[in-house]
């Protein structure tokens, strides 16, 4: 499996208030590393991190394992690793995780109220009231 996969694309939007991760596509062993430094440096202090799944088509075990460690490393560091809008992929793998492994989980990203701010290329943003609409695909 090829490590830099193009099965799975990600965004961060960055704020004082958390950042936003948007996953977009698979999930899998051919791509988890790249979820996990992704999340890894999401975590900035006590910041939340939202990620946003709406759009995961596929996710096996490695991506959630992948999902776990981050949750658990964003903890050892002050933070929150809350999961938002999971797919209907992502929402039939969910169960099969031990209790020891829950999530924060919100249904829908209209039930966060982060400001953010949407980085361009030139590293400067906009800030909005609440998260901003997904990125198109």
């Amino acid at each position: 499996m090829d490590p830099d996969s193009p099965s799975v694309r990600l965004e961060h939007v960055r704020a004082d208030a958390g950042t936003t991760v948007y996953v977009h596509g698979e999930l899998d062993l051919g791509n988890q590393r790249r979820l996990r430094h992704a999340l890894d440096d999401a975590v900035d202090g006590a910041r939340p991190v939202w990620v946003d799944l709406a759009d995961v088509s596929f996710i096996d075990a490695s991506g959630m394992h992948a999902l776990v460690d981050a949750r658990r490393s964003a903890e050892r560091r002050g933070a929150r690793l809350v999961l938002v809008a999971p797919s209907h992929a992502v929402r039939r793998i969910l169960p099969f995780w031990s209790e020891t492994d829950t999530f924060e989980i919100r249904a829908d990203r209209s039930d966060i109220a982060v400001g953010v701010a949407r980085q361009t290329p030139a590293g400067t943003g906009v800030a909005t009231a609440r998260p901003p609409a997904r990125p198109s695909t």
